[in-house]
């Protein structure tokens, strides 16, 4: 299945000093996303950033330790088991390796609480890499990376209506996942759906160019590719493109 989405995000930040080494940045914002195809999905969120960054050598070189939390809400069109609130925490190390490269790693953890069953409540780990490479002034390439593991959700149907099991099993059992719920956002592809929750592992990477439009605007494509495989069960792959306008106001 595929679909397409139109994203809205609007934020606002503050930065302050913490020492001579370190600062603070706070940030909320809020956020829309509305899905062509299964609109039920369609979201608002909002929520705030707090991340703090300390830089002891304070040369172009050094290496700098960012640590971050974040909490936010979740409001889908007609999705209850997928609205509820989402909590992270993160710690990074990274340094400019070149006048031209920057690279980072990371490691964090989410937990998200979902508001109708228990499908939703979701609690991962993860670790990351980032690597940006500035081209020329304005234009910039970056790749990310990341491992997650933890709980995930997989929602499935069988082929054809009638061609199959109501139930997803792996080996003639069932007992592979952790909790499942009916899930009819997608009934306008005239198959009924099932979401299911079970632990899992994600290998994620995005590589993507940002370019300078102006001093305050810039346009950011990527492609992402996924792949998700359950501990004791399925797997499944998605690739999404990307095209993101980014305007700043003075």
């Amino acid at each position: 299945m595929s679909d397409d989405a139109l994203l809205v995000d609007a934020h606002a930040s503050r930065a302050t000093s913490t020492g001579p080494a370190s600062g603070l940045s706070l940030r909320m914002n809020l956020r829309g996303r509305v899905q062509k195809e299964f609109s039920d999905m369609s979201q608002a969120a909002i929520g705030g950033r707090v991340a703090w960054r300390y830089q002891p050598d304070r040369s172009f070189t050094g290496i700098r330790l960012d640590v971050t939390g974040s909490a936010e809400y979740l409001q889908h069109a007609d999705s209850g088991m997928r609205d509820g609130g989402l909590l992270s925490a993160s710690a990074a190390i990274g340094r400019n390796l070149t006048d031209r490269i920057d690279a980072a790693l990371s490691a964090g953890a989410d937990r998200r609480l979902g508001r109708e069953g228990s499908v939703y409540d979701l609690a991962t780990t993860r670790i990351g890499v980032d690597v940006d490479y500035r081209i020329r002034t304005g234009l910039s390439l970056y790749l990310h990376g990341r491992r997650v593991q933890g709980d995930h959700v997989f929602t499935w149907a069988p082929a054809a209506p009638g061609s199959g099991s109501a139930t997803w099993t792996v080996g003639g059992r069932s007992d592979w996942y952790k909790a499942s719920a009916r899930d009819p956002v997608f009934d306008s592809s005239g198959r009924s759906f099932t979401a299911y929750k079970a632990d899992a592992r994600t290998v994620a990477f995005e590589i993507g160019l940002n370019i300078a439009l102006s001093p305050f605007q810039a346009l950011d494509l990527s492609v992402a590719r996924f792949d998700s495989s359950a501990t004791q069960g399925p797997s499944y792959d998605v690739t999404q493109f990307r095209a993101v306008y980014l305007l700043r106001l003075p």
